[in-house]
């Protein structure tokens, strides 16, 4: 990997970052304090649910798939844009909380993080290739080679009379094709050494949220909790199943990014909603966080509601409010919605 290509990279990296970070700052008020890292992984999110309902409309509109890129990249870039000038005494303060923060109690992060590190440097230095790439990767490739979207079988490069309704509703591939094309890379090279370097840290965020849930402002407990997290998942490879293996061995698939980093992070946010009483104004969030799953795998479409609606059950028993229940089946009608397009596209 020469200089340039490291350069390439990191620039991309970096403007994905500002831009999720921007898309993150639509979600935070004024008066709330929350973390830079919960700011950026609420943009991260943002960004998978909107590509999931720009997908769906230009699949049912039969558009190029260059109509959807730049259609989608332009809406993100002004919104983001929009979102920094609107929010930007948020970012103020948010400016001035970094700069007071004490960064000497961060060595507690330190081992956890150069286990991290070196986890990613396996993941896109000695990368394994994997069976089912002859659909998922291969269909990220005829995306950009037709411009097309899921018009042409991966398979046989053949024109399809049916479109594949479990892909159709969740399009990762087209997401991995439109992410190579702004890193200027082919959709393999692009599958097997930026995204586990993205979607490796993006998994140990979650985990970090975990922690800072559990063991509150104790940054001593925090580390050791995340160190022994990595620590378990170098040897979570006893099966092709385990989340570690979809984790550190196939994450450029939907699936295993939905196992590694949206179902734990979806039951994250769960979690804060049945333990904090005051959540029912933040709880709408979860409707967003359930289309970014739905835009992993076909799973998410079913995962998502069967999580938020036991959940919401679980908090209508423990406070005693039968309106909760009523809320929770609002928080399922968007992948209740793509349940019923599945029947129809089937």
């Amino acid at each position: 990997m020469g200089m340039m290509t490291v350069i390439k990279i990191f620039l991309a990296t970096a403007g994905l970052l500002v831009l999720a970070f921007g898309l993150g700052l639509l979600w935070v008020k004024e008066g709330r304090e929350d973390s830079s890292l919960e700011i950026l992984m609420k943009g991260i999110v943002t960004a998978f649910a909107a590509f999931e309902i720009a997908a769906l409309g230009a699949t049912a509109a039969n558009l190029p798939y260059h109509v959807l890129a730049l259609g989608y990249q332009g809406v993100v870039i002004l919104t983001a844009a929009g979102s920094f000038y609107v929010k930007r005494s948020i970012l103020r303060t948010l400016g001035k909380r970094i700069l007071q923060k004490q960064w000497k109690s961060c060595v507690w992060y330190l081992p956890a993080l150069l286990l991290i590190v070196f986890q990613v440097y396996v993941g896109t230095v000695d990368t394994h290739i994997d069976d089912d790439d002859a659909f998922y990767v291969a269909t990220a490739s005829t995306t950009l080679e037709t411009d097309s979207l899921f018009q042409y079988s991966s398979y046989t490069g053949e024109r399809m009379e049916e479109k594949p309704a479990r892909y159709v509703l969740s399009p990762f591939p087209v997401f991995i094709a439109m992410l190579s094309e702004i890193y200027r890379m082919p959709p393999a090279v692009f599958a097997h050494t930026c995204i586990p370097l993205l979607m490796i840290p993006l998994a140990y965020m979650v985990y970090f949220l975990f922690g800072r849930f559990l063991f509150g402002k104790s940054r001593k407990k925090r580390g050791i909790f995340l160190l022994l997290i990595a620590w378990m998942n170098l040897f979570g490879y006893y099966s092709i199943y385990t989340a570690s293996t979809f984790l550190l061995i196939r994450i450029w698939q939907g699936k295993a990014l939905l196992a590694s980093v949206f179902i734990p992070l979806l039951l994250f946010y769960l979690l804060k909603w049945y333990v904090e009483k005051k959540q029912q104004k933040k709880m709408w969030y979860l409707s967003v966080v359930s289309l970014a799953l739905a835009l992993c795998s076909s799973m998410g479409i079913f995962f998502a509601p069967l999580m938020i609606g036991v959940s919401g059950l679980l908090k209508c028993v423990k406070e005693r409010k039968s309106i909760i229940l009523f809320y929770t089946i609002l928080l399922c009608i968007p992948c209740g919605i793509l349940g019923v397009l599945y029947l129809f596209v089937k």
